[in-house]
């Protein structure tokens, strides 16, 4: 793998180059401070507990990440990119599962360790090489979302965990 390769058809980027998605790039300044306001926030509130210092701190680098991959745009800052996020994503849904639900932190463990195994199950199952993968003629299926839609779950994940929250009148 080549860790330099451009990739230029995500987001706004019409071509190579460090300043192509200006509009996303500077976007990104907004997680920063987003996080300084939630550590703001928390710290009033007494609220500041590890896993809520870890969220903001990912919220932070969440900004880092996305602004280089939207600078950069290649193999390494795709991953500056994805890995702060989804890393977020998954600690806020056990966060949120034990906070918002009641759930203790032991029976969390245990839940965190069947997803893990049930993810690494599946995503060995399906990134093997099949014939249709290596035909060398194959046509590129066009993406609608642009790469976008692996977020899907995080915004579904955001509208349950609201839902329950306003639903039972939880302050998170």
């Amino acid at each position: 793998m080549d860790w330099f390769t451009p990739i230029d058809l995500y987001c706004e980027r019409t071509a190579v180059g460090f300043w192509n998605e200006p509009l996303n790039a500077l976007s990104n300044l907004a997680f920063p401070l987003a996080a300084l306001i939630g550590w703001r926030t928390a710290t009033k509130r007494g609220t500041l507990s590890r896993a809520i210092t870890v969220l903001i701190a990912l919220a932070a680098l969440i900004g880092v990440g996305s602004f280089l991959f939207h600078t950069f745009a290649n193999s390494w800052s795709e991953l500056a990119d994805v890995i702060p996020i989804w890393s977020f994503v998954a600690l806020y849904i056990f966060v949120a599962i034990h906070k918002i639900g009641g759930v203790a932190p032991g029976r969390l463990v245990k839940i965190a360790l069947v997803v893990a195994a049930t993810l690494t199950v599946v995503f060995l199952a399906t990134t093997g090489d099949t014939p249709d993968s290596l035909a060398q003629d194959a046509i590129p299926t066009p993406d609608l979302l642009n790469g976008s839609g692996q977020y899907a779950p995080a915004l579904i994940a955001l509208f349950v965990f609201a839902f329950i929250s306003a639903r039972r009148h939880h302050p998170m």
